[in-house]
């Protein structure tokens, strides 16, 4: 994680304090300020409030590279299965889309495109999120976010190769896991990938489940 500092906060502090901002009293981060001169936390922390504005949170947030929220994801993960001792022998794996409210003339964010919106707004712009979470609890393993123009079964291939990496690098120790999606993320290039890897696939409709 970046070390650099803003208004007396680095990164990693900024983020946690966004996180417990967010858990306990969500709302935008306009309102941080009111909120945390409430609390605690700028005496514990030692930041002026009113410095921490929406800005210096997209200035913290634009520090932390796709590669750091990789390893900081598994080593959460990492750290929640040592200690709880979660199973993992059966694994979900869903997409879904969430619409904004981006100007149209907008062009700054890659992200946010016009596709196809599960909740009938075609009209916004959005972005998709993949999720990978355990049977147990739905814990959530990995996530992907992707542009709001592409379909499920395009990104699938590249989520695949990427989550079965990624897995081996969080539970190695476990060897039986079986993966379940639905068949909106069935492909060719998929099952090529599976088949390279040697791996058990079975239809169940409406989904697959994999043997890994």
């Amino acid at each position: 994680m970046p070390e650099k500092k803003r208004v007396s906060l680095k990164v990693a502090d900024t983020i946690l304090l966004g996180a417990i901002y967010r858990a306990l009293h969500p709302s935008s981060k306009r309102r941080f300020e009111q909120w945390a001169k409430t609390t605690t936390l700028p005496k514990l922390y030692g930041f002026d409030a009113s410095k921490v504005t929406s800005q210096h949170f997209w200035d913290q947030m634009d520090s932390v590279s796709e590669k750091d929220i990789e390893k900081i994801e598994d080593d959460i993960i990492k750290e929640v299965v040592e200690k709880y001792k979660l199973g993992f022998s059966v694994l979900f794996y869903d997409t879904t889309n969430f619409y904004t409210f981006i100007a149209t003339k907008n062009k700054r964010s890659n992200l946010a495109r016009r596709g196809h919106n599960k909740q009938k707004r075609n009209d916004l712009k959005q972005f998709n999120l993949a999720l990978l979470t355990t049977k147990d609890f739905l814990l959530p393993l990995l996530h992907h976010l992707y542009e709001g123009q592409k379909n499920d079964v395009s990104t699938f291939p590249d989520y695949l190769r990427m989550m079965l990496r990624r897995l081996k690098n969080i539970i190695s120790e476990i060897e039986d896991i079986t993966l379940v999606f639905d068949k909106g993320n069935n492909c060719r290039e998929a099952i090529k990938i599976l088949e390279e890897k040697k791996l058990d696939t079975w239809a169940l409709f409406p989904f697959i489940l994999i043997r890994i």
